[in-house]
């Protein structure tokens, strides 16, 4: 059975879909896992600051508060990856699925589902970092707010 132009477009344009979303799923883990080791590598400093002692009342208050902050930016970090993981691995699925419906011309409508769960997996993973950059933000001038008040601004 001899494809057309449209035809064969259509079938390019079904494939490069998933190729998209998988490379957009692939550059947010690589972002996310590197604001994770920078969170990971502050919460072991302050860790290391606080047992190194020598500090005053308020200096150690700040660090654990900080250590806290962070720690519940690294949670939600491990679970946005987790969500964006499962994402690319249903776009990946929807990639395959769509040769297999190609060839087999049944359940086409499998594609379309695996892709949408796949497309919901990334929305909860970008709401969950959208969250986690708040709460940097929030990390940062608390931070600043110490340094002012240390230094009698």
């Amino acid at each position: 059975m001899a494809q057309t132009v449209p035809d064969a477009l259509v079938v390019l344009s079904t494939m490069i879909t998933p190729a998209i979303l998988i490379l957009a799923t692939s550059s947010l883990i690589t972002a996310t896992s590197s604001r994770l080791s920078r969170v990971l590598e502050r919460v072991r400093h302050l860790s290391d600051l606080l047992r190194a002692g020598g500090h005053a009342p308020d200096a150690k208050k700040s660090f654990l508060a900080q250590i806290e902050s962070n720690v519940s930016r690294v949670h939600l970090m491990q679970r946005a990856m987790t969500r964006l993981y499962l994402a690319l691995t249903l776009f990946i699925l929807t990639s395959f699925m769509i040769g297999v419906t190609l060839w087999s011309k049944s359940y086409t409508f499998v594609p379309l589902a695996i892709a949408f769960f796949g497309i919901l997996g990334l929305l909860d993973a970008s709401i969950r970092l959208i969250i986690e950059s708040r709460k940097a933000l929030t990390v940062v001038e608390t931070e600043m707010a110490f340094v002012r008040q240390s230094l009698g601004k």
